[in-house]
C-alpha cells in the first residue's frame, strides 16, 4: 500500500523538501492510452500501442509547465521519480525528457522488483530515493528540486515538484519523523 500526507502552508513559511507545485491533467487525444477493467478477481489494466507515443508526445510540456509553475526547469531538478508503470513507460518518459538510466535507476529497480502498481507505484519510488544513505556533502552539490509524475487512465499525468531539497534532505526528514522520541 501506499499513501502521502500533505499539509498546506504558504511557499514561503514551507521546510526544505515540501510540495511547491502539484498539478494533474490529461494527454491529448490519449483516452485509450491506458484503460482499467474491473473483474471479480482485480483490476487489470491495458496499456494501448500507441501509448509510448502518447508519452513522448505530451509528457515533456507537462513537465515542463510543472517546473514553470515552480519558476524551475529540468537543469534544477536534482531527483526524477518516474512512474514505473512499465518498460514503454519509463522509456517513453525518459526519452522525451533526455533523462539518462541512472536518473531513472529507481523507477527501474521498483518495476522490477514489484511490477506495475498503477498510480501508486511512483511512490515506491520515492521510498527508494528516501532511503537512500546520506551522502557525504559535496563540494559542487546537485540541484536541490525532485519531481515525481505518475500516469493513470486516460492519459492522465498527475505530479508534484519538492522545493529546496535532494534525496538527502527527504531521508533526513522521513528518518527523523520515523525516529522516536
Amino acid at each position: 500500500a501506499a499513501a502521502c500526507v500533505v499539509a498546506s502552508l504558504p511557499r514561503a513559511h514551507a521546510p526544505a523538501g515540501a510540495l511547491a507545485v502539484t498539478h494533474a491533467g490529461m494527454l491529448g487525444g490519449s483516452e485509450d492510452g491506458i484503460t482499467l477493467d474491473m473483474r471479480a478477481d482485480g483490476i487489470t489494466c491495458t496499456l494501448a500501442p500507441s501509448l509510448p507515443a502518447y508519452i513522448r508526445a505530451g509528457v515533456a510540456a507537462f513537465v515542463d509547465g510543472l517546473l514553470g509553475e515552480a519558476g524551475l526547469a529540468r537543469a534544477d531538478v536534482g531527483f526524477w521519480a518516474v512512474h514505473p508503470g512499465g518498460t514503454r513507460i519509463i522509456e517513453s518518459a525518459a526519452a522525451a525528457l533526455g533523462l539518462t538510466e541512472a536518473q531513472c535507476a529507481d523507477s527501474w529497480a521498483v518495476l522490477r522488483e514489484c511490477g506495475n502498481m498503477l498510480s501508486p507505484s511512483v511512490l515506491f519510488v520515492l521510498a527508494r530515493i528516501m532511503a537512500r544513505p546520506l551522502a557525504q556533502p559535496e563540494p559542487d552539490p546537485p540541484p536541490r528540486h525532485g519531481i515525481c509524475f505518475s500516469f493513470s487512465p486516460g492519459v492522465g499525468v498527475e505530479g508534484l515538484v519538492f522545493d529546496g531539497c535532494d534525496a538527502r534532505v527527504l531521508n533526513a526528514r522521513a528518518c527523523h519523523a520515523a525516529t522516536p522520541p
